[in-house]
């Protein structure tokens, strides 16, 4: 490892060696690893009550959710936890290792944005309470600036980073050189480390290096947050390497390097809470289906237990997959919690709630079963949770007379009903909605009426958004390309979704799996009102950048949270209807429509199904 930039003197001085509190890794690759205690067992800090005589003032947020929430003897379900934390007075200190892939694949466009992302980076970091250290990677690992709080010596690091001539990608290499960093002479006792990876290729000595240095990592505390960069990134290990579901960035685009950097250091500058684990102990009965828990949860087969490393304010979501041996109604979890520390070395927990789902026998001879919803669970903090029974909602029945629009037979539309002009007669169960609009460069196809698609996409999404509010929805903005947007959060405010409409540009790229994790996450960040929830997807064509198997698990955890999805494709060939069809898990939720003039029709049809219900 070589120090091609040393700090300057007045920031030499030493700390001593003392036991890791927290290693953040931002690796803009993906790392989960665990650790070695027994499952359910606390950190020995915890247990100490970490020398604290007060409670944690931080407050969580927590939701749970089973969906199904209905479902006979011998099938599985899937719950959903979401946790944040907000703590109001001190943000946690923190020690930030960028590592930048500089192979012979980053020569060019590439690692120009990799240095004006990570300037980016500097300026939005409080360099007052954190410090950077900037390591690169090809063949080896190197330490070009190290720990600092000094900006213009970081900036002079980053300016001299280089593509050699020839040479490989070794990740590996570049996490042991940040480990080392964070890990050395100049660690900080009360720290949590970050380290920020970005690379756009595959490791050239295959995924086990890269794997076991993540693990190695997360063992000493370390949280890694991933980003990959081209088509050619090994976007699967990226993942799998992250410490969160959240924490794995994807973009084809190097221009939005700096933006992805921006929200990252953002989200790091607020976090307060370090060390945060949730335990979730499974009930009587019940099974987690073996490798189903995303991300990957330790388990004995009894506790299943996620290291969440840091969490702030912006929600982080644990997915496992269920099978109950009895029927029933039955409770999911025999107990869960969330724990955590915050920067003045407070202990804090919350009782996570618990859904409840029907098991019934599927060999017994009963009446047809009403339809399905989603039982979400959730809790103020600290506050036990209170158990209603589920909402059915109003099921309407599909029409049996196909329509049309100008440009000719529509397959999908035939499904859906269509609203009357005078709205709603009654709304049973509100529904928040999430509309996701697609702004890749496409959209910029002119249109017969000589409006683009895009142009003729804000205009309905507006028409629509009226209407749902009228009837009392929540309507929020989000819009993808090689990376995906909230624009506005659900509200009711129709100047702040216009206006958020009017802020959509096209831009290139077109990561619809992105988008919808990124439409989810508002949605769950909402307070439980017993409302419905719903992602209304407008695109125009296929994915770039990600798999149509990436796009489908996006689409399979929002539904596993309770959320419906809904589609409009614009003028989409076969295989992107086929995509969305598969995204919805119902051909009858997809509206097929080639011109501008259907685009209020497919609106209008969406409102009677999604809204007015």
């Amino acid at each position: 490892m070589s120090n091609r930039h040393p700090p300057p003197s007045s920031l030499c001085n030493r700390f001593a060696r003392a036991p890791r509190v927290g290693i953040v890794a931002i690796v803009i690759w993906m790392a989960f690893a665990s650790g070695g205690r027994p499952i359910g067992s606390l950190p020995a800090h915890i247990a100490r009550g970490a020398g604290a005589s007060e409670p944690s003032a931080c407050e969580p947020s927590v939701a749970r959710a089973a969906a199904p929430d209905r479902i006979p003897l011998g099938a599985t379900t899937s719950v959903t936890a979401t946790v944040a934390i907000r703590c109001e007075d001190v943000p946690l200190p923190l020690d930030i290792a960028l590592v930048v892939d500089r192979s012979p694949s980053m020569k060019g466009a590439a690692i120009d944005a990799a240095r004006d992302a990570a300037r980016s980076f500097v300026e939005r970091s409080d360099l007052v309470r954190s410090r950077i250290a900037l390591v690169s990677f090809s063949d080896t690992g190197d330490v070009d600036a190290e720990l600092s709080h000094d900006a213009r010596y970081l900036r002079s690091a980053i300016d001299g980073l280089k593509t050699p001539a020839r040479g490989g990608t070794d990740v590996a290499a570049g996490l042991r050189a940040a480990g080392r960093v964070l890990s050395g002479e100049r660690s900080r006792p009360l720290a949590s480390d970050v380290i920020v990876l970005l690379s756009d290729a595959r490791n050239g000595l295959g995924d086990l290096p890269v794997r076991q240095q993540a693990r190695i990592l997360r063992d000493s505390g370390v949280h890694i947050i991933t980003i990959a960069l081209g088509i050619s990134a090994d976007v699967e290990l990226m993942a799998s390497i992250a410490s969160t579901l959240e924490d794995a960035h994807v973009t084809a685009d190097s221009a939005v390097l700096a933006e992805i950097f921006e929200r990252i250091a953002g989200d790091l500058m607020s976090i307060g809470a370090r060390e945060v684990i949730v335990l979730d102990t499974l009930a009587d009965g019940i099974d987690a289906v073996p490798g189903s828990s995303r991300p990957p949860a330790r388990s004995d087969g009894h506790t299943l237990e996620w290291r969440l490393g840091l969490l702030g304010a912006a929600p982080r979501s644990m997915v496992v997959d269920i099978r109950p041996d009895r029927i029933g109604r039955l409770p999911t979890s025999a107990g869960a919690e969330i724990v955590w520390t915050d920067s003045l070395g407070r202990e804090g927990r919350a009782a996570i709630p618990i859904p409840l789902i029907e098991v019934f026998d599927p060999t017994a001879a009963t009446a047809t079963p009403s339809p399905s919803t989603t039982h979400i669970a959730s809790a103020t903090p600290f506050a036990p949770s209170t158990e209603a029974p589920p909402i059915t909602p109003t099921v309407h029945a599909p029409p049996e007379m196909p329509t049309t629009d100008a440009s000719g037979p529509s397959k999908h539309l035939a499904y859906l009903p269509f609203a009357s002009s005078l709205g709603c007669s009654k709304v049973e169960r509100r529904t928040d909605v999430m509309l996701l609009l697609d702004a890749s460069t496409t959209m910029n196809t002119a249109l017969p009426d000589g409006r683009t698609r895009l142009a003729a996409a804000k205009a309905s999404a507006s028409r629509f958004a009226g209407r749902a509010i009228d009837v009392g929805a929540l309507v929020g903005i989000a819009t993808f390309d090689a990376e995906a947007r909230v624009l506005v959060a659900p509200t009711d405010a129709r100047a702040a979704l216009d206006g958020g409409l009017d802020a959509i540009h096209t831009r290139v790229g077109s990561r619809l799996d992105r988008g919808v994790a990124s439409a989810r996450t508002a949605l769950v960040a909402m307070p439980t009102t017993g409302a419905a929830r719903a992602i209304v997807i407008l695109t125009d064509g296929r994915v770039v950048g990600a798999s149509d198997g990436d796009v489908a698990e996006a689409a399979a955890m929002a539904r596993a949270g309770g959320i419906e999805l809904w589609a409009i494709a614009l003028g989409a060939d076969p295989v992107g209807i086929a995509l969305l069809e598969r995204m919805t898990d119902d051909p009858s939720r997809v509206v097929d429509v080639e011109g501008g003039s259907g685009l209020d029709r497919a609106f209008d049809a969406l409102f009677t199904r999604a809204i007015c219900r």
